[in-house]
Parts: structure tokens; C-alpha cells; sequence
């Protein structure tokens, strides 16, 4: 599970990837794995999204929108909570 993660946060637009590459790519991992494991690459793909909309884009209304909907995804994510701050 691993490798998928690490293709979603290498391939995307902040290194030259396209997001709807990414959304193809995510929406594949999550019919190849168990229903348990799946909502692992979309909950990643958004923090990958938030993370270049709040660095690259300088957006942080929509940096914290998808911060939010990561964490509404796990709720125990630090990584989503941290971004819901620096982007308040």
C-alpha cells in the first residue's frame, strides 16, 4: 500500500503531474484493495491537493476546504488538523 501513497504525493502537480491523472490513478487503488485499506488514497489524494493549494497555489480558503475534507475523512488525522490551523 505503500508505493500507491508514495505515486499519489510523487505525481502530483507540484512535480509535474496532472490531478486528473491522480484522480483516475486513486479511483483504480481503491477497487484493487479491501474495502478496509481503500480509504487510504483518496483520504491521501486530498491531503496532497490541500497541501499544494496552501504551498504552490497560495489559496488558503481552498486549502483549508480540502484540509477540512480530509479530516472529515479521519477524523484522527494530525496532518489535516495542522493544516486547518496554518490555513484559519
Amino acid at each position: 500500500m505503500a508505493s500507491p501513497i508514495s505515486a499519489i504525493n510523487y505525481l502530483s502537480s507540484r512535480w509535474g503531474g496532472v490531478y486528473e491523472f491522480l484522480d483516475d490513478f486513486t479511483a483504480q487503488k481503491v477497487k484493487a484493495v479491501s474495502q478496509a485499506s481503500a480509504h487510504y488514497f483518496p483520504y491521501n489524494l486530498v491531503l496532497n491537493k490541500a497541501s499544494h493549494y496552501e504551498v504552490v497555489e497560495k489559496d488558503k480558503a481552498k486549502a483549508q476546504e480540502l484540509f477540512k475534507q480530509a479530516h472529515v475523512m479521519y477524523d484522527k488525522s494530525q496532518v489535516a488538523r495542522d493544516g486547518i490551523l496554518r490555513t484559519y
